[in-house]
């Protein structure tokens, strides 16, 4: 089965990524060695296996088919740039080329999992802020599932609550801690999309209404939700706990309902971490607004005149 090949870009063309050089990257057999989920599944049936025979009958398919796609990309490789540096090709110097070229093919998926797991992606990782949003505005039954949730919540101001400007500071506001935040395409409903990993996407859109006069009201959505491999790795887990248990495996079963438990908490978590975070950095964002503008008025030659005016009329007022 293959797929189209995609580029990956990052940010505004900042992190060109391997799918530009490997024209077989957008295949979906190819993909499956360097994914971190195929990593993580192999590892979770070398723990099965302990309890279950198949289970490591799986584990050594994957496995050989990972060192096989190590190999054959090693085999594949063009090493003639090589022989300029290190000298003829002879059979000895091609076998420790192509060795090492297949051992780097095999460590480079890992390294990228532990950079992931150590600061990129990590679900514990701090979000944005220490301070938490006062009050949620999820419905109290969405705040206990791991599933998709919709908030709503609306923030009062004046004309500084102008959408590209709000927007481009809530932008800079969520970039500053590293996290993955993108503007939306051409043809995307939503205006900024926040990406901490698997378990906590969302989806913010934004629309600023006018209530006469200076007056703005900005109300604001987010979406929130695990990726789609999330679904995949509940289903599995279930299923296998079921099996377990219809088997006779009961601490088996016991162990799966606990993983099941704890990824259930932790989307959970992680999608309250995200809708509290993303509430506070909003309201900074138009605090901030707010407060540039009183002192670009404050500070004109016509907000001097009218706050001079201002303290007139009080002062003949008391008199």
């Amino acid at each position: 089965m293959k797929t189209r090949s995609l580029i990956y870009h990052g940010i505004w063309g900042s992190a060109p990524f391997q799918p530009m050089y490997d024209s077989r990257s957008g295949n979906l057999f190819a993909i499956f060695p360097r994914a971190m989920e195929s990593h993580a599944a192999l590892v979770l049936l070398a723990f099965l296996s302990i309890f279950f025979p198949w289970a490591l009958a799986i584990f050594a398919v994957g496995f050989a088919y990972i060192i096989g796609y190590c190999v054959s990309c090693a085999l594949a490789a063009k090493i003639e740039g090589l022989v300029a540096a290190e000298g003829p090709p002879t059979l000895l110097r091609r076998m420790r080329w192509r060795t090492l070229i297949a051992y780097l093919h095999f460590l480079e998926p890992i390294a990228r999992d532990w950079g992931r797991f150590k600061g990129g992606l990590t679900s514990w990782r701090p979000v944005f802020s220490d301070r938490s949003a006062k009050r949620r505005p999820s419905r109290s039954w969405r705040q206990f599932q791991p599933f998709k949730r919709v908030v709503r919540w609306t923030i009062p101001g004046t004309v500084a609550l102008e959408k590209n400007a709000f927007l481009d500071r809530l932008l800079r506001k969520l970039t500053r801690p590293g996290c993955a935040v993108s503007c939306n395409g051409m043809f995307d409903d939503w205006d900024l999309k926040l990406r901490r990993g698997a378990l906590g996407t969302a989806w913010l859109r934004m629309v600023v209404e006018h209530h006469g006069g200076p007056k703005r009201l900005a109300r604001l959505s987010v979406g929130i939700a695990p990726s789609r491999p999330v679904y995949w790795v509940y289903g599995t887990v279930a299923a296998l706990a079921l099996v377990m248990e219809q088997f006779g495996g009961i601490m088996p079963a016991a162990a799966m309902a606990m993983v099941f438990a704890v990824l259930w908490m932790a989307a959970i978590t992680e999608a309250n971490r995200l809708e509290d975070s993303i509430m506070v950095a909003a309201a900074d964002a138009a605090r901030e607004l707010e407060a540039e503008r009183s002192l670009a008025s404050a500070t004109s030659p016509v907000g001097q005149d009218i706050g001079e005016a201002r303290a007139r009329e009080k002062a003949s007022l008391v008199t």
